[in-house]
């Protein structure tokens, strides 16, 4: 399943989407989570957990905004494809096979625009078609 990209801040700083199934099948990409993890302070029980939820991930993408981070996993994931260890985190399912990490009220908002309904709207305010849009309008 594609990534619904109505998740990612219509304003991001940051935005970026991966396949993760082939990051996930690199020795380097594995040996820099796990440095990662080790510096945060994870287990190798932890790192193992985590290994095995991303299995099934197939594509993720990472939206920021302010410091505010929200991320989309989708491929074969649970609310317990990756550990969410800080209580200003939360995971949320958007559907059988995508699920939302990230700072919560990020999540909140990106569950907001998915609920909606619209298509994406990029950084310059032009939706799917190409339409200028402000505060919800079109124009042009």
């Amino acid at each position: 399943m594609p990534i619904d990209w109505r998740f990612a801040d219509p304003f991001p700083d940051v935005l970026v989407g991966f396949n993760f199934s082939a990051l996930s099948a690199s020795p380097l990409a594995r040996r820099l989570i796990e440095q990662l993890g080790a510096r945060q302070g994870l287990t190798e029980v932890d790192m193992r957990k985590i290994f095995d939820g991303l299995s099934g991930v197939d594509q993720g993408a990472l939206s920021v905004r302010d410091n505010r981070i929200v991320v989309m996993f989708t491929g074969r994931v649970t609310d317990s494809t990756v550990l969410v260890p800080d209580a200003d985190l939360k995971a949320v399912p958007v559907s059988g096979n995508a699920i939302l990490i990230g700072h919560a009220s990020a999540v909140d908002q990106a569950v907001e625009r998915i609920a909606m309904k619209s298509p994406p709207v990029d950084a310059l305010g032009r939706g799917a078609a190409g339409q200028q849009r402000l505060l919800g309008r079109r124009f042009g």
